[in-house]
């Protein structure tokens, strides 16, 4: 599978803007925030155990998680970082 999995893949990008960048807008950043770490972790604990996909995309995934936990961990500090504009 050629498909980018982990950074902006196609199923999140089917809307005039990101999932993610939706979530902030009805959730909020600090929503965003806990979303993200609570991700991370679940990536973290199923790597390796789900079947037919490789640890390292769900290592990848973790590590993304966690960068986008930082751009919405200080709400002031959104703007111009990450992809909510």
């Amino acid at each position: 599978m050629n498909e980018e999995q982990v950074d902006h893949p196609k199923h999140y990008n089917q809307y005039p803007i990101e999932v993610i960048d939706m979530m902030v807008k009805l959730f909020g950043p600090e929503a965003v925030y806990n979303f993200c770490l609570l991700n991370a972790f679940k990536y973290r604990m199923r790597a390796g155990n789900k079947p037919g996909v490789d640890p390292k995309i769900d290592f990848e995934k973790e590590s993304w998680y966690l960068k986008m936990a930082e751009v919405y961990k200080e709400p002031e500090t959104i703007k111009g970082k990450g992809t909510v504009q």
